[in-house]
């Protein structure tokens, strides 16, 4: 039943994504100024650094040697070739989900048929945090990309027992950890299944080249002081905290894995036909697929245990392998159990419903970074350039424009120095801007931090009120510009 309404499911999947792209491509979010900062610089000079970090110590401004390594080196290929801007960044990503949905869609025809491999790739883009990470500048599109690939080659290694396939599994896994340091699961999942098969010198050949590629992840530490820098930014990174670096740590996170399943309602839609089809297939996907079955499970464990939370960001990773698992059980109760393939059509349509919804709801939260920045700009003299601002001003405002943002003040403040907002006024950012010879601050209150618009009390700033030396000069709604009194 479900099969056959495959190419309406999946076109119904396709409009859903290329509205939200078309209203998505010109927002940003999460933390894609700061990779795409980081792509621009190692573009323009040959290395990464982050002037959006300034402020935060460390030295991230002058010189960042803890980064997603190849993600970041192909998004500077890509501004080398067409230039920087917010949509040439997407475009990398973009990339990707081609190449994701291409692979996927193959593998699952390879091994059913077209119907399925539309009704697969249908499940997996409609899963809403991917819908929106196919065009977010992250790295996780790009990862689940190379893992999805080296499972396969891995898949072909142990059906035709050629080592060419074994290597290309080790190339991508290692280029896995490249993109994101998260991707070391893929070698450690892998690893797994060749001990499990007792294949004791595919493992070591596999760890050995795995482990070279993703070695170049040094490739930029030129010396030892270069390395010590490292250790302190990585130590330093905001997104880690004490206890991720504890020896229990893995242990505690490991406990929690079912937390990929159930951060919010969408994930947990996508869980239940999975749970469905583990409860009710268990003994023939582990007979007949008992390799995607022992992968996928130490996949999961040891993102758990090994990635900084479970975030379902990077819970992505593994949903084409949960997917597929689907796909083998709605296929077997179509065959055999028509009471089970009622069962999977409720999940499915609970599953489509709920995604559809967090959709619409996404949908609406886009905003144009872009025009936003193109009519700021109209207030800004550029023979003044130096800009204390939110930091989706980099879209498209560089080179033009020097800019740090309040990422640099709040990190300082607040994970470093342990304050809370309401001890800190409104002149300690504009003493911030002076620190660092600043001539503008620009607020644009909906990309950012709700603990610097409370110390600023945006909301209450009006054209003339004046912070210190600077003055508001532009208040709208979607930002506020102020300027130093002593710039002409």
């Amino acid at each position: 039943m479900i099969q056959k309404h495959a190419t309406l499911l999946f076109s119904f999947t396709f409009l859903v994504f290329i509205v939200s792209l078309v209203l998505g491509i010109s927002s940003t979010a999460m933390d894609e100024t700061i990779l795409a900062e980081q792509a621009y610089w190692f573009s323009e000079l040959g290395f990464v650094k982050s002037k959006l970090f300034t402020g935060m110590g460390q030295g991230w401004e002058t010189r960042q040697y803890h980064y997603h390594k190849l993600f970041i080196w192909t998004g500077a290929f890509f501004i080398q070739l067409f230039g920087w801007s917010l949509y040439v960044i997407k475009a990398v990503p973009l990339t990707f989900t081609a190449v994701l949905f291409f692979t996927f869609y193959r593998w699952i025809k390879n091994n059913f048929n077209q119907q399925w491999a539309l009704v697969g790739v249908s499940i997996l883009l409609m899963q809403n945090e991917l819908l929106s990470f196919t065009f977010y500048f992250r790295p996780e599109v790009m990862l689940m990309a190379s893992g999805l690939l080296s499972f396969i080659c891995f898949h072909y290694y142990l059906k035709k027992s050629k080592t060419t396939y074994l290597l290309a599994a080790a190339v991508l896994s290692g280029l896995s950890v490249l993109i994101h340091l998260n991707g070391i699961v893929f070698c450690v999942a892998l690893g797994c299944v060749l001990l499990f098969n007792k294949k004791f010198k595919g493992f070591v050949f596999f760890g050995s080249a795995s482990a070279l590629i993703a070695l170049l992840y040094l490739a930029d530490l030129g010396s030892l002081e270069a390395f010590e820098n490292l250790k302190l930014q990585f130590a330093a990174d905001p997104n880690l905290e004490k206890k991720d670096f504890s020896l229990l740590a893995p242990i505690v996170k490991l406990l929690n894995f079912h937390l990929f399943f159930f951060w919010s309602p969408k994930e947990a839609v996508l869980f239940i036909p999975f749970l469905l089809t583990i409860v009710v297939y268990f003994k023939t996907l582990m007979k007949e697929h008992r390799n995607l079955m022992l992968f996928t499970t130490a996949l999961i464990l040891s993102l758990s245990a090994l990635a900084h939370g479970h975030s379902t960001k990077y819970a992505m990773i593994f949903y084409p392998f949960v997917v597929y698992i689907i796909i083998i059980g709605i296929n077997k109760a179509q065959q055999t159990k028509p009471m089970v393939s009622k069962l999977y059509l409720a999940t499915l349509i609970l599953f489509f419903v709920t995604q559809g919804v967090y959709a619409v709801r996404q949908m609406k939260e886009y905003d144009n970074a872009v025009a936003i920045n193109n009519q700021i700009s109209q207030h800004i003299d550029y023979h003044h350039n130096s800009i204390l601002a939110t930091d989706s001003y980099v879209f498209n405002e560089l080179p033009k424009a020097d800019v740090i943002s309040f990422l640099g003040y709040r990190y300082g403040r607040f994970n470093y120095q342990g304050l809370e907002p309401d001890q800190i006024q409104k002149e300690d950012v504009v003493a911030f801007a002076n620190e660092y010879n600043r001539d503008y601050i620009i607020i644009i209150p909906r990309f950012e931090d709700k603990r610097v618009l409370s110390i600023l009390k945006s909301d209450q700033l009006r054209t003339g009120d004046r912070i210190l030396n600077f003055e508001v000069t532009a208040q709208e709604e979607a930002y506020i510009v102020l300027k130093k009194m002593n710039t002409q």
